[in-house]
């Protein structure tokens, strides 16, 4: 039955079976045939334009593409997700009630910057050690500057994750939010900070100028956006540089708002072009996620929040991994090749009547399939 309706298509010549140019391939050599196939690691678009010319035998393209997806070397070696579209963190409404973190170091020297989402106000300070004690002395200096945030941003570094760095902020009743590791987008107001601050270090290493003066431009310039400094929107008022500039009192202008929104949307529409939402994946799932060792490892997971997942590795550790380094695990089905011929033929009046029999396979609940009567002496 599975040949009845490419009968027409079937030859034989030197005792093997061909349809058209393909070799019909019996059951007992089709595994070896799979594995020559797959003999390049190659996928499963790639190895059926091969198998057009050369071997057939029914289900074979299925079949293909489940060799392509259990291929453990093949899954480790892909590349990166596509990127997802764009989640804009929220500024809040205050000055300094949410605050992004980063380290970086430049000419053996360590720092701390902090930014302001609201105001995008910076704050470097030099570390003489990179210790989690020596970053909690700086942010507590800041704190009594500026005020204690609501909240408080970070990637995750030893430095922010350590159990001292977590009793710290519970004692200042402060949240933490940690980006997933290699997705330096999610603390993405940190990131930018830190690329400003390290291109005017070295500028002014290069050109022996003082980095506070320069610090103090930085902090004076407008925005594109606002058309505001992070100086005014800080501290109500422009800073006195070395610029000669008249004094003015202003109130705060809340029309920035509006201003602001339109160039947020802006970036949103001009990043999510190329960019889209990858499934949600449930928990207890198993999965391929981006390792430490920038290959794809075998893992299930464990938790979700938002797009951050909690992944169990096979060396029983558990990492903290974005969606988008993480890829759904192929669960292979069955391809009971009975089923496959028995959903295609239809059922007649005989076998309406006959009760159904037992079947195998993974099968809808609502609903049972039989084999008809007229088969019960066919050997299949």
């Amino acid at each position: 039955m599975p040949y009845w309706n490419i009968r027409n298509d079937l030859s034989i010549e030197d005792n093997i079976i061909y349809k058209g140019e393909q070799a019909l391939i019996p059951q007992a050599l089709r595994e070896i045939i799979k594995q020559r196939l797959h003999a390049a690691h190659l996928g499963d678009n790639s190895m059926m334009r091969r198998v057009h010319t050369t071997v057939w035998w029914p289900g074979i393209q299925n079949e293909v593409k489940q060799l392509a997806e259990q291929c453990d070397v093949c899954q480790a070696l892909k590349p990166r997700n596509q990127k997802e579209t764009l989640i804009l963190h929220d500024e809040g409404n205050l000055l300094w009630e949410k605050i992004g973190s980063d380290l970086f170091e430049l000419d053996g020297k360590a720092y701390l910057v902090v930014v302001d989402y609201y105001s995008n106000f910076i704050e470097i300070e030099y570390l003489s050690t990179m210790t989690t004690a020596q970053v909690i002395k700086k942010l507590k200096a800041m704190f009594a500057r500026w005020g204690r945030p609501s909240t408080f941003c970070s990637d995750c570094g030893p430095q922010f994750t350590s159990a001292e760095f977590h009793s710290f902020l519970y004692s200042w009743d402060i949240t933490h939010k940690k980006s997933a590791p290699y997705h330096h987008q999610s603390n993405g107001k940190a990131e930018a900070a830190v690329k400003a601050i390290k291109s005017m270090l070295k500028k002014c290493e290069q050109s022996n100028q003082d980095p506070f003066k320069a610090l103090l431009e930085l902090r004076n310039t407008p925005r594109q956006d606002t058309n505001k400094s992070p100086a005014e929107m800080m501290l109500g008022r422009k800073l006195k540089t070395l610029l000669p500039t008249k004094t003015v009192r202003t109130k705060y202008d809340s029309e920035y708002h509006k201003q602001r929104q339109q160039k947020r949307e802006a970036i949103r529409n001009t990043y999510n072009r190329g960019a889209k939402n990858l499934k949600p994946i449930a928990i207890g799932n198993p999965v391929f996620y981006r390792t430490p060792q920038h290959t794809w490892g075998p893992g299930k997971v464990m938790s979700n929040n938002d797009r951050n997942y909690k992944i169990l590795g096979e060396n029983g550790m558990t990492y903290t991994r974005n969606r988008i380094h993480i890829r759904p695990k192929f669960t292979p089905f069955n391809n009971d090749f009975e089923a496959s011929i028995l959903s295609t033929i239809p059922r007649t009046s005989d076998s309406e009547d006959k009760p159904p029999e037992a079947t195998t396979g993974q099968r809808r609940s609502e609903r049972l399939r039989a084999r008809p009567q007229w088969m019960k002496d066919y050997v299949i």
